[in-house]
């Protein structure tokens, strides 16, 4: 999927920064028909556009959805041979359709999450270490 063009980065913050107002509904007009979109579906899609706008490309997904390897391993921005080795390493659960390995949305976000934390977590001790020796601003 391509990255968002400044243009549509520029139409996603408007569209996004509209529904943040108090009130805002959004109708869906084809043709002659208007319809009320659900007020869920008002948040996902205030959400899309956020990252639309931060330059990210965005794909919906049902919630407990089965990924292939390679989905799940562009999810995690991770090669799909390191992510196969990451499943025989037991990391995430999986579960096997004849041959091929399939996981279940919410656990590779799961893992993801983590990731980040731990990720996140080593950079803080990194910078009270730099700054403990006075390094850094």
């Amino acid at each position: 999927m391509p990255e968002p063009s400044t243009r549509q980065r520029t139409a996603a913050e408007a569209a996004r920064d509209a529904l943040r107002q108090q009130g805002a509904e959004v109708i869906l007009r084809v043709g002659e028909s208007e319809v009320l979109v659900p007020e869920l579906a008002v948040v996902a899609l205030a959400e899309a556009l956020t990252e639309l706008a931060d330059g990210h490309t965005v794909r919906v997904l049902q919630a407990d959805c089965e990924l292939t390897t390679q989905e799940a391993a562009d999810i995690l921005n991770l090669s799909r041979s390191l992510f196969v080795r990451l499943l025989d390493q037991g990391k995430l659960p999986f579960h096997m359709v004849g041959t091929h390995h399939r996981l279940l949305l919410p656990h590779v976000l799961a893992y993801k999450a983590s990731r980040s934390a731990k990720r996140e977590a080593a950079f803080q001790v990194l910078a009270n270490e730099g700054q403990k020796h006075g390094l850094g601003s």
